[in-house]
């Protein structure tokens, strides 16, 4: 898969995909906790064509799908101690939190560290998504990024990591992470193909 979703329990992740996918939710859309991992394709563009309908990949030949979908593995957060089994730093990472819920301000600092301090994603791009926005005010946001110094982190991160603040139920902030999906998952094989000299610079 050419990019990894992962983050705390509940905090968003399965939504957040299904509407990259371009399935509608709202309030009342229900997911079950991902026990292992989910392997899902989204559209490199919008997967609502100009008629409303969804585009399907299902059709397309493999070479068709490789060139308009993007492959993101969803890893459980119950699965937090063998996300590093799935690291590469060919793989752009997505790192859902629930910006609602301060609770799990802790366990999110500490996963973040641990995924920015990893041996094997020293240059991999990360992605971190303040989820479920709709649920929080602006005070609240302010406080969760307080709380886990996020502007520090980004500050010293430098161009390797992004944050986004993002809603599946209004779809705020969700095309911006399918541009960056997009963009940092082509920049990621590019960089691999170098490395392999496969291409030159």
């Amino acid at each position: 898969m050419a990019c990894l979703c992962i983050g705390p329990i509940s905090s968003g992740k399965t939504m957040l995909l299904k509407r990259l996918q371009g399935i509608e939710v709202d309030e009342s859309t229900s997911t079950v906790e991902t026990v292992g991992s989910n392997i899902v394709q989204i559209a490199k563009v919008s997967s609502v064509g100009n008629d409303g309908e969804s585009k399907k990949s299902g059709s397309m030949s493999a070479k068709e799908e490789e060139k308009n979908f993007v492959g993101i593995r969803e890893v459980g957060g119950s699965m937090s101690p063998l996300w590093p089994s799935y690291y590469s730093p060919y793989k752009p990472i997505v790192y859902v939190i629930d910006s609602s819920n301060l609770f799990q301000v802790s366990i999110s600092t500490v996963h973040l560290m641990e995924i920015l301090s990893h041996e094997k994603l020293i240059r991999c791009r990360v992605l971190i998504v303040l989820a479920k926005n709709d649920l929080t005010d602006t005070k609240k946001l302010n406080l969760l990024k307080f709380m886990m110094r996020l502007d520090n982190i980004i500050n010293q991160a430098g161009k390797r990591v992004t944050l986004l603040e993002s809603s599946s139920i209004t779809g705020d902030g969700v095309e911006e992470i399918r541009k960056w999906i997009v963009e940092n998952t082509a920049f990621s094989a590019r960089l691999n193909q170098i490395e392999k000299g496969m291409v030159k610079i």
